[in-house]
């Protein structure tokens, strides 16, 4: 389990350069969880300070985020250990988070394969905090029986630099989306656990 065992915790969203992705991540989740809930970002190869990308300002903006105060930050090895959750923007990120800092792997997922996992039920908790520190566990003994995706990089965040102009508010759909099941799954008005959810199959039928 992460370190964090008492007070607000932790969520680490990281991307490569930590100025679109995970901040669109940050100034979506963070509002959504509430004082209970850290959400920072960072960047793999970030320069720590640089503002966030210019084209992910109007599609952060356009769905209620904020980009007030921003300053992109590096994801070291203490800021990985130091949180509850990491959630990576593509795979290979995920793969970056293990070779820095490899105990953190423990608790990194990508965003969309968090939400794939934990997407119909709730996490056990009697309040963001503690649903956050308890969603890692939930989701490796879910990911043991789950269906892969349909391709596998339907697990990652498109990155709009490599892409059309459109591609900002595309990737923003899709972190969007991501957020929204967290929210649901996480956030205050979560419901009963994921592990009380009635398997098929399970009443006899």
């Amino acid at each position: 389990m992460s370190p964090t065992l008492t007070g607000t915790a932790r969520v680490l969203a990281i991307c490569s350069e930590g100025t679109c992705r995970s901040p669109m991540v940050e100034r979506l989740l963070a509002p959504a969880l509430g004082p209970w809930v850290e959400v920072s970002s960072a960047g793999m190869r970030a320069a720590p300070g640089a503002a966030i990308a210019p084209g992910a300002v109007g599609p952060l903006l356009e769905r209620g985020g904020s980009v007030e105060g921003f300053q992109a930050s590096r994801a070291d090895a203490s800021a990985l250990l130091g949180a509850d959750l990491v959630l990576a923007m593509t795979r290979a990120h995920a793969a970056d988070v293990a070779r820095t800092a490899p105990r953190a792997a423990r608790w990194t997922f990508t965003l969309r394969e968090l939400a794939r996992l934990l997407d119909g039920g709730r996490v056990p908790g009697r309040d963001p905090s503690a649903r956050v520190r308890a969603a890692a566990g939930t989701a490796a003994r879910l990911r043991a029986g789950a269906p892969p995706p349909r391709r596998p990089e339907d697990d990652d965040v498109p990155d709009p630099m490599a892409g059309p102009a459109g591609g900002f508010a595309d990737s923003a759909a899709v972190v969007a989306a991501a957020v929204e099941v967290l929210a649901r799954v996480l956030g205050p008005d979560a419901g009963p656990s994921v592990s009380s959810r009635r398997r098929p199959g399970a009443d006899g039928g």
